[in-house]
């Protein structure tokens, strides 16, 4: 199993001159926010705008971030919408990698709304502000508040 964590991280080659589809999220992931696979989808106009908005991210650490907090076994807490999730990972001692993936039942894909590096402050300032709502899950069930994997 952690060789195809790992592969899925290694296999990422983010273009930033175009529309990027990466793997699937792992089942592990899926499972705890009760969704059935589709593909990631990182759209060129959102990696347009995070490099305006989060110039401290150099190209180079595209990768390596989208992998991390996708995949690298991610913690997860509401996003500000209803099909909003946040996936998190601890990438240093002083960092996290967080990914904000759109989780929409009506689209094909997952889709990476915004990522970022984030220090523990400003991830406990942004758990505390998500407290009361919903973590995404499927039609067929029940919204979940501190399911398995979350960061509550």
């Amino acid at each position: 199993m952690e060789d195809a964590k790992q592969e899925k991280i290694n296999s990422i080659r983010i273009k930033f001159n175009e529309d990027n589809i990466l793997p699937e999220l792992n089942s592990e992931t899926l499972k705890a926010l009760g969704r059935k696979s589709k593909p990631v989808l990182l759209k060129k106009s959102v990696i347009d705008r995070n490099k305006n908005k989060h110039p401290e991210i150099g190209m180079e650490e595209y990768d390596h971030l989208l992998g991390q907090a996708l995949y690298n076994d991610p913690s997860h807490f509401p996003g500000h919408k209803d099909s909003y999730v946040n996936l998190v990972t601890r990438i240093d001692d002083e960092r996290n990698s967080l990914v904000l993936l759109e989780m929409s039942e009506r689209k094909n894909s997952f889709e990476i709304v915004h990522m970022m590096k984030i220090n523990d402050n400003n991830l406990r300032r942004m758990k505390k502000r998500s407290q009361g709502r919903r973590t995404v899950t499927s039609s067929s069930q029940e919204p979940q508040s501190g399911s398995p994997g979350s960061l509550d």
